[in-house]
């Protein structure tokens, strides 16, 4: 992650003044015209009828005092008219201010206005800027941050903080480009290239670097051409010295390089990119010229389409898996082509493969869940329609009607002669010749004449089958 760069209100007293943003001491903006043409920028100190005490000088300050008779024109500008032009300077805001650089500008120069102009017809004007910087002191207090003059919130900086960081990485490298500090925006290139390759701040980054690096190699030229000469100027006057003087210059000479000759060899044994170069040494000039033509090479044969289209893909992939898509996101990861090892691309793939196993787990976990839940189901259907039958039975049973327990009765029978009395009837005699010849044993067993009945026959059964069953079992 790229350090924050310092606070820059600093950098905004330095170009505006510490006494306006932190103060409200105005600058210097009188104007004194005498008759003789001669015009004076400064502060009035006091004025009377006779003559006028007026400091002039804008470093070495100094008091002076005019007649009223040789003073053409005296313009006073009143205070607040001019503590306003380095209040209106704080809006709009520059990009990647935090909290403190906010609160500093708030309670510098603006309140401080209000508190010693509060008749002022620009307080109105003071009053709106120091609610919009509020109004952003508050976005930025909740984790937000302005980039290219667009506010960020902290949702969308931690839903991608990889491309974010690129981005403020990127943000830094345009601001010293703007301030044609074009070594230390190489630099800032080369950060981003080593530490943010896949993201979309990258295709345009190498677009801005292609486009500086002519100019870096017109400074280096001119660079190369003004030592070229001082060195020969050089040369000369040392061979009008004395010997003594020449030794001593020489060395005084070398003694100023070598400090640097030991750091640029360190830094170069070290493979260190965009190395100083010195005015007075034309092999640190000629290292930087050398350097900047074959990294104009090397960026020429990069596709920034395809590179743009690779980190556009790569974010789609990050937002899927987010939002736990993992399949989506491995097929949009897929079309991204070769992923270098320990990149963030790597690290993506095995969060999405991951999320990828895990959402399988899950899905089997839950498949066999339901797989149980339907056997249940069906269980609880099945005894259910069971109990639903038994109490339709039940119901069909309670419609008929209840049998009589007892006996039912006899038929009638039909009328038998009664017996004839022992008269000696010849239809029909009660004699012992005439009775039936068969006999019943009291078992109710029948039994025939000549016969022992059936008593002594199952008796007989009982006594062998156990016998022959215990014969078979031996």
């Amino acid at each position: 992650m790229p350090s924050r760069r310092p606070h820059l209100v600093p950098l905004l007293i330095a170009s505006l003044g510490a006494t306006v943003l932190l103060g409200i001491t105005p600058l210097p903006a009188d104007t004194l015209t005498l008759n003789s043409g001669i015009t004076h920028e400064g502060k009035l100190i006091s004025e009377t009828p006779e003559e006028v005490r007026f400091e002039v000088g804008r470093t070495t300050k100094l008091v002076r005092t005019f007649k009223r008779a040789d003073i053409k024109s005296l313009v006073v500008t009143p205070a607040d008219e001019l503590a306003l032009p380095p209040i209106r300077a704080l809006v709009p805001t520059p990009d990647r201010l935090d909290a403190i650089d906010y609160r500093r500008m708030i309670d510098g120069a603006p309140k401080n206005f209000v508190k010693l102009f509060p008749e002022s017809k620009y307080l109105d004007e003071v009053e709106t800027i120091i609610a919009t910087l509020e109004e952003e002191y508050a976005k930025v207090d909740a984790g937000g941050i302005k980039l290219g003059g667009a506010w960020i919130t902290k949702e969308e900086i931690d839903a991608d903080p990889y491309n974010h960081q690129a981005a403020l990485q990127f943000s830094e490298m345009k601001e010293l480009v703007a301030k044609t500090e074009l070594l230390n925006a190489l630099r800032s290139f080369d950060q981003l290239e080593k530490t943010y390759p896949d993201s979309t701040s990258y295709p345009a980054a190498i677009e801005l670097t292609k486009k500086i690096l002519p100019e870096h190699d017109q400074r280096l030229a001119a660079q190369l051409a003004r030592t070229t000469k001082e060195n020969k100027e050089r040369e000369v006057a040392y061979g009008r010295m004395t010997p003594d003087a020449r030794d001593s210059a020489q060395a005084d000479f070398k003694r100023k390089l070598d400090p640097f000759l030991k750091q640029h060899a360190a830094d170069k044994a070290a493979k260190k990119k965009w190395l100083d170069y010195h005015m007075w040494d034309l092999g640190s000039i000629g290292d930087a010229q050398q350097e900047s033509k074959q990294e104009s090479t090397r960026l020429a044969r990069l596709d920034t389409q395809a590179l743009t289209q690779r980190a556009a893909d790569l974010k789609a992939a990050s937002s899927l898996a987010a939002e736990e898509k993992f399949a989506e996101a491995a097929a949009k990861l897929k079309a991204t082509g070769r992923i270098a090892s320990g990149s963030y691309a790597e690290q993506l793939k095995d969060k999405i493969e991951a999320g990828v196993k895990e959402a399988e787990r899950i899905a089997a976990r839950d498949k066999a869940a339901a797989e149980r839940a339907e056997r249940a189901r069906a269980r609880e259907a099945a005894a259910l329609a069971a109990a639903e039958a038994e109490k339709a039975g039940e119901d069909d049973n309670a419609t008929k009607p209840i049998p009589d327990p007892r006996p039912a009765p006899e038929e009638d029978e039909p009328a038998v002669a009664s017996a004839p009395d022992n008269t000696g009837d010849e239809t029909g005699g009660n004699s012992e010749d005439d009775e039936d010849p068969t006999t019943f044993d009291r078992t109710g067993g029948e039994a025939k004449d000549g016969e022992g009945g059936g008593f002594g026959f199952l008796t007989l059964l009982l006594i062998i089958l156990p016998i022959m069953g215990i014969v078979t079992f031996l």
